[in-house]
């Protein structure tokens, strides 16, 4: 976007944010041409791009506060507009011929033939014509590639970003355009047009030919009637502009400060008979993309979209570059339809937004649509006295005076791995999440990581609590090391917290392989698992992760602890190493307590790999029950008949023919690759 366009409409932008219906006005005379062309362009129907451009309009009236930095905004809407427009073309699309339909060669000659007679008028209606044509006709990802990068003016890098690519892709695939528009200017140029000097013009023809298009009055009735302003851009204004600039004033100060890449600028400084001579260079780029290129390495047409979670297209991981997004990669943060991660910046952006309290974004699903990569982890065995290229910033931390700066969502890893992340802080709440609360974590992996904080330091989470029902980490494995200066270190979490009446802390389906180590309470899961009230539990997990701490070491837990509320661990094991200088250690708490009255601390079907240790130290009480749970030696550990109880038909799986230490006794079936 322009320097000149942004200063136009960003106080629009942000008072929008903010509710204000007037700036909805202000925003939709701004694009209303835009998207109709796009739609239309892309769909081939005018009745169906009339509905369409409605109801992206409405979606972006619904989602625009949802918008970080209101600077994005263009490439945002553009990208939302291009997506829905994605859902409603058919998946069957087939490229074309790779010759010039007979109709656009005779388009060509009767525009020859009218820019020679100065007929302007009869010359500008043929080019919208054939512009018409060519654009639908072609397959769609060319298409969507000829909207981004010449209509919106993005660059390799964020296409590269919306259409799940590397930039070289995008560069290639842009640089083909450019290859074929040069063969498709040499066959008009025999029907008379030579257009091979206005390529530099493409985006201006595009956008001038976006504002020529007819838009249909029916546009503005039904945005008006299903958003409740008068947007009709014909209409008298209901507020002036300059009144709108100064409201704006207060939300954007800040912003302003920020720095932002700016699209290329497209300005068309031609007279009126080379403007549209430009307008058929970009015809015929357009045209150029169906009819030219055989190879188009894309033109398979992949109409997968990701405007929701049942629907995702995956990306290839990218390497973090340390910044943050001012967006995210698409969706609307609804169970159906959740915000969607890409990439390291999009992640970092959802700790900025948590961080700093933004009520907004309390309770909102996420979903990941690549695997992630933090740093490089090359000499990630020297991170503990190197500092690696980027620091993470956990998702969440501790206020006391507002629980909004805590994860509350749901966060979907969709099966995904971050790699590489690296904390080094003095601060307490260290993982990838700082501090998450009754909020939800599955189906993640966090590996090659290392995790160092003060107290509650954790793989996936400083610290888990719960207050009320629901929420869960889940499904989700760590491999890495994990380490507090204080208190409280676990692969999984620091610590896992119920402390309400209906409150339930789970950890179910998790494993962790590393290291674990505080100077109290650490576990190969978590630093401790207490339940106040409510009910705090760690089922169908492992861990062979190596546990060191000076007292209060366990193989899975620290501490399992409850008072008024029940403490658990169901269908679990330990195989890894327990150091502890203290009285409190054990194959799987470090100590097991129970002391309110109508507390209970339970252990089940539960197995640890050393002889000689007991489940944890204890003091002999009716409310602490330890049943079916038993150590098991190497053998045992890796004979199915030894956990006869867990579930292997849909849970637990062996896998010996791995060969490897990873997979020698039970592992959890979503983590093995079959």
């Amino acid at each position: 976007m322009s320097e000149e366009k942004y200063k136009q409409i960003a106080p629009a932008v942000v008072l929008a944010q903010h509710g204000n219906k007037g700036a909805y006005r202000e925003l939709y005379i701004a694009y209303y041409k835009n998207i109709f062309f796009i739609c239309n362009s892309m769909l081939e129907d005018v009745t169906a791009a009339i509905d369409l451009t409605c109801a992206i309009f409405v979606k972006m009236f619904e989602t625009v506060d949802k918008l970080g930095d209101h600077k994005a905004f263009e490439q945002w809407f553009y990208s939302l507009a291009i997506n829905m427009c994605r859902q409603k073309i058919k998946a069957s699309e087939e490229e074309k011929q790779t010759v010039l339909k007979e109709e656009v060669l005779l388009l060509a000659n009767e525009t020859a033939e009218c820019a020679v007679k100065k007929d302007h008028f009869g010359f500008e209606h043929k080019i919208m014509k054939i512009i018409d044509g060519m654009i639908t006709s072609m397959p769609l990802s060319p298409r969507i590639i000829l909207l981004y990068y010449y209509f919106a003016g993005l660059d390799a890098e964020k296409i590269a970003l919306l259409e799940k690519i590397t930039p070289e892709e995008a560069q290639q695939d842009i640089k083909a355009i450019d290859a074929v528009l040069n063969m498709q200017c040499e066959k008009l140029k025999n029907q008379g047009i030579d257009m091979s000097v206005f390529i530099e013009n493409m985006g201006n023809s595009l956008g001038y030919t976006a504002q020529k298009s007819f838009v249909p009055d029916g546009v503005h009735s039904k945005v008006s009637e299903q958003i409740g302003v008068d947007v009709n851009p014909f209409a008298p204004s209901p507020k002036e502009k300059e009144e709108m600039v100064e409201q704006a004033k207060n939300h954007i100060k800040e912003e302003e400060k920020k720095a932002e890449k700016k699209v290329k600028k497209n300005f068309f400084t031609k007279g009126d008979l080379i403007l549209f001579f430009g307008v058929i260079a970009a015809a015929l780029i357009v045209f150029g993309i169906f009819s030219g290129y055989k190879q188009w390495k894309r033109g398979k047409d992949e109409t997968t979209t990701y405007s929701s979670s049942t629907q995702l297209q995956e990306k290839p991981a990218l390497l973090w570059n340390g910044a943050a997004a001012g967006s995210f990669d698409g969706g609307s943060g609804t169970k159906e339809d959740p915000f969607q991660i890409a990439t390291g910046a999009q992640l970092a952006y959802l700790a900025n937004l948590v961080n700093s309290g933004n009520s907004a974004y309390a309770g909102y699903c996420y979903i990941l649509s690549a695997d992630i990569i933090l740093n490089e982890t090359e000499n990630i065995s020297s991170w503990a006295t190197e500092t690696p290229a980027h620091t993470w910033t956990p998702i969440g931390y501790y206020n006391s005076e507002s629980d909004n700066s805590c994860f509350t969502g749901t966060f979907d890893g969709n099966g995904h791995t971050v790699t590489g992340l690296y904390i080094n802080s003095e601060k307490d709440y260290s993982g990838l999440f700082g501090i998450i609360r009754n909020g939800t974590v599955k189906n993640l992996v966090v590996e090659e990581a290392f995790v160092r904080g003060k107290n509650y330091t954790g793989g996936i989470a400083g610290c888990y609590i719960s207050d009320s029902a629901g929420g869960s980490i889940t499904d989700c494995g760590f491999s890495g090391s994990v380490s507090s200066a204080e208190s409280y270190a676990g692969g999984i979490a620091g610590a896992v917290k119920a402390q309400g009446e209906d409150a339930s802390a789970r950890i179910s389906g998790c494993y962790s392989r590393g290291t674990a180590s505080a100077k109290n309470y650490s576990g190969g899961i978590a630093g401790s698992c207490e339940a106040q009230t409510g009910e705090s539990r760690i089922l169908n997990s492992y861990s062979s992760s190596s546990i060191n701490s000076s007292d209060f070491a366990g193989g899975l837990c620290g501490l399992l602890s409850s008072d008024s509320g029940e403490a658990a661990f169901w269908y679990c094991y330990s195989a890894g190493e327990i150091s502890c200088q203290g009285e409190n250690s054990g194959g799987l708490a470090g100590r097991l307590e129970a002391s309110g009255e109508t507390g209970k601390t339970e252990v089940l079907f539960c197995y640890w790999q050393n002889t000689s240790a007991s489940a944890g130290a204890y003091e002999e009480n009716p409310k602490i029950v330890i049943e079916n749970s038993l150590p098991l030696s190497d053998s045992q550990m890796a004979s199915p008949e030894s956990f006869s109880e867990f579930d292997f038909s849909e849970i637990w799986i062996f896998r010996p023919e791995q060969n490897s230490e990873s997979y020698k006794y039970p592992v959890l079936r979503y983590s093995v690759e079959f």
